[in-house]
């Protein structure tokens, strides 16, 4: 599976400051519970929409460019921010600590029905869903607009060349709460709530069969 914590760079923003912490929050992993945590730790971050930045969700900057990420860094008063979008095509390490929590692809669908609550059953929902959601996610702009199943081993490269510059990777399974109390440790928080936000009970049925390619990619990606 991903490495729990990947090396942290060495760069720094400025002499004596400490980096914005960027999360990429691919919806219905975490996101609002690292958002709570952000929050008890008195970080600075629009808390009213869940940490993201403004309305879009994304996050930084008015183009995925390197220097829209700069210039956003050096001008924000947030030190925590984060995108519900797709993940910027340049990272900004000098700037930016990275983090992002991924899940079983498919758990991460029940998850995302549960959320949706749609008057269809699970697999007709599903039909419906982009496919490859962590790689399409991780993989950032250049996958966007790729058509469903339209994926090619270039983007799988991409999105693993993207995982890659993140300075934590935290998996969502059994060993989360542990995972993410290194994370903490990590960012130097110290306070820490292991409640899970926004969690609904109820576990959809699982179709007998999906179309392997619903989440080839990112089991590639393991």
């Amino acid at each position: 599976m991903f490495a729990a914590t990947l090396a942290l760079a060495a760069s720094v923003f400025a002499p004596g400051a400490r980096k914005i912490v960027y999360f990429l929050h691919v919806h219905k992993s975490g996101g609002s519970f690292m958002c709570h945590n952000a929050k008890l730790n008195n970080m600075s971050a629009r808390y009213g929409m869940n940490c993201n930045v403004d309305e879009t969700q994304w996050c930084c900057g008015r183009a995925d460019t390197r220097a829209a990420q700069l210039a956003y860094a050096q001008t924000t008063a947030y030190t925590f921010v984060a995108n519900e979008r797709y993940m910027a095509t340049h990272f900004v390490p000098s700037a930016f600590t990275y983090v992002v929590f991924l899940r079983d692809p498919m758990k991460r669908y029940a998850s995302h029905y549960n959320h949706a609550n749609p008057r269809t059953s699970f697999a007709t929902w599903l039909a419906g869903q982009p496919d490859n959601w962590f790689t399409r996610h991780v993989c950032g702009v250049r996958c966007k607009g790729v058509p469903k199943y339209g994926l090619t081993p270039y983007h799988l490269a991409a999105a693993r060349s993207s995982l890659l510059q993140f300075d934590t990777v935290v998996m969502v399974n059994s060993t989360f709460v542990a995972q993410v109390r290194n994370l903490n440790a990590y960012l130097g928080w110290r306070a820490f709530d292991p409640r899970p936000i926004n969690q609904r009970r109820y576990s959809p049925a699982l179709p007998a069969t999906v179309d392997p390619r619903t989440a080839t990619l990112m089991t590639e990606l393991d």
